[in-house]
């Protein structure tokens, strides 16, 4: 059985994914990159220590000054849009 996945640490590894496509092979992103777009410092410290325990980030520096999505952070954001695009609009 999967555990739920808190809805912080799923925007953060959307968004994540979204700006590493840019970064070429490496797909890292600056953590100050990601502070406009969260906005609650103390929310993505969270967010990155709980999904970086969970596997699905791996981080560098202490405190984590980049960060990179993992196979298996990404195959989490891939499940959570197709169970969302399954819905029924009504």
């Amino acid at each position: 059985m999967s555990r739920r996945v808190p809805a912080q640490v799923r925007a953060l590894l959307k968004e994540i994914e979204v700006l590493a496509l840019g970064n070429g092979p490496s797909g890292s992103v600056a953590v100050d990159d990601l502070k406009p777009i969260i906005r609650d410092g103390g929310a993505i410290d969270k967010a990155i220590e709980y999904a970086e325990k969970s596997g699905w980030l791996k981080t560098d520096g202490d405190p984590p000054l980049s960060v990179t999505i993992t196979e298996e952070g990404r195959a989490l954001t891939v499940r959570n849009s197709r169970r969302k695009k399954r819905r029924l609009p009504f």
